[in-house]
C-alpha cells in the first residue's frame, strides 16, 4: 500500500477512473483479474507475492471480488488532493526557456499523434461525459498516460500551465490542447473561411529530437538502423510485436538487455558500440535500464522503408 501510495503520488494519476472502467455495475468492486489488469495499465509494478497480499486483504467473503474503493481509501496520498489545488497558485510560465521547452514538447506529441493518428479528443472525453472540455489535473494525466506518449513529469507541469483553464483554475482545458495538436491535420474554423490558407505541418527528423548524440554518433546509429532496416524489410520482421510480449505492463519499455537479446535471436547482431550507441539514444530518462522501444520502433519505420 505504501509503494502504491507513493506511486500515485509521484505520477499523479486518478486510479479511481481506471478501475470504473470495469466497474459496470457501480458495485466498487472488481474480480481479481480485472484488479491486476487496472495495475498493470497504470504502470504499477508488483510481485506475485504483493498482489495475494492485496487479493486477501481486499476480497469479499462472499464472491471473492476486490472492493478497490476500500483499497483507494488505504493508498490515497495524504496530501494529493490535485482537483483543489489552484494552478494559479504554481509559478507562472515565463521566459524565453519555457517557451523553447514548450515549442519542442508541442512538437514532439504533434510527431507521435502525426505517426500513430491518434485522436486525442476521445481518451479526454472518455472522462468528461458531459463533454465540458476540462478535467481536473489527475484525469488529465491519466488520459495522456493511456495514449502512451512517454512524458515526463517536467512535460506534464509545462502542458499543465500552459493549458489551465481561464474559467476555472483548479481543472486543464485540454480542448484548447487538442486544438492545437489537431492543427497538424486542419485548421480550425475553416468551415467559416474556407478560403484561409492551412500551414502544413513538417514532421521533424526524429533521429535525435533531444541531442543525446553528436554528429559521429548520429552517423553511426544511422548506419545501424539502416543495416536493422533492410534486415527487417529482408526477413518481413515486425519487431514491436516481439518487444511488446516481453512487456508485461504494457508500458513501452523493455530492459537493455531484452532488447538486445530480442535482436541477437533474430539474427540482428549489434557489435558492442552499435548496441551502446541506440542505447544511449532510446534508453528512458526516468529509468536508466529500459529502453523505449515504441520511439525505436516508430524512428526505424524510416530505415525499412514502413513509413
Amino acid at each position: 500500500c505504501d509503494r502504491f501510495r507513493a506511486y500515485l503520488q509521484r505520477t499523479r494519476l486518478d486510479a479511481k477512473s481506471f478501475f470504473q472502467d470495469w466497474d459496470w455495475h457501480n458495485s466498487f468492486k472488481v474480480t481479481p483479474k480485472q484488479f491486476r489488469q487496472v495495475l498493470a495499465s497504470l504502470n504499477f509494478e508488483f510481485s506475485e507475492e504483493e498482489f495475494d497480499i492485496l487479493v486477501k486483504a481486499y476480497k469479499t467473503p462472499e464472491m471473492g471480488d476486490i472492493r478497490y474503493l476500500k483499497f483507494l481509501e488505504h493508498t490515497k496520498p495524504s496530501f494529493f488532493l490535485i482537483e483543489e489545488e489552484k494552478l494559479e497558485k504554481r509559478p507562472p510560465p515565463k521566459g524565453k526557456q519555457y517557451q523553447i521547452d514548450l515549442n519542442k514538447l508541442l512538437t514532439k506529441i504533434k510527431n507521435v499523434v502525426l505517426g500513430s493518428r491518434i485522436r486525442m479528443i476521445e481518451f479526454f472525453q472518455d472522462h468528461d461525459p458531459l463533454r465540458k472540455g476540462f478535467l481536473p489535473p489527475s484525469k488529465f494525466r491519466g488520459a495522456l498516460d493511456n495514449m502512451k506518449l512517454m512524458l515526463r513529469a517536467e512535460d506534464l507541469d509545462i502542458l499543465e500551465r500552459e493549458f489551465v483553464s481561464k474559467v476555472d483554475h483548479t481543472k486543464i482545458d485540454y480542448a484548447q490542447f487538442c486544438d492545437e495538436v489537431d492543427s497538424i491535420f486542419t485548421k480550425k474554423g475553416l468551415e467559416k473561411d474556407p478560403k484561409a490558407a492551412s500551414v502544413a505541418f513538417k514532421k521533424e527528423n526524429l533521429l535525435d529530437p533531444d541531442d543525446v548524440l553528436n554528429p559521429a554518433e548520429e552517423e553511426k546509429v544511422i548506419d545501424t538502423l539502416r543495416r536493422i532496416g533492410m534486415l527487417v524489410k529482408k526477413y518481413r520482421l515486425l519487431l514491436k510485436p516481439l518487444f511488446q510480449d516481453k512487456d508485461r505492463t504494457n508500458s513501452g519499455f523493455v530492459t537493455d538487455t531484452r532488447f538486445r537479446a530480442i535482436l541477437d535471436f533474430h539474427k540482428i547482431p549489434l557489435s558492442e558500440e552499435q548496441y551502446q550507441l541506440l542505447r544511449k539514444r532510446f534508453i528512458y530518462k526516468d529509468h536508466k535500464n529500459e529502453i523505449n522501444y515504441l520511439d525505436f520502433d516508430n524512428v526505424l519505420k524510416a530505415y525499412s522503408g514502413d513509413n
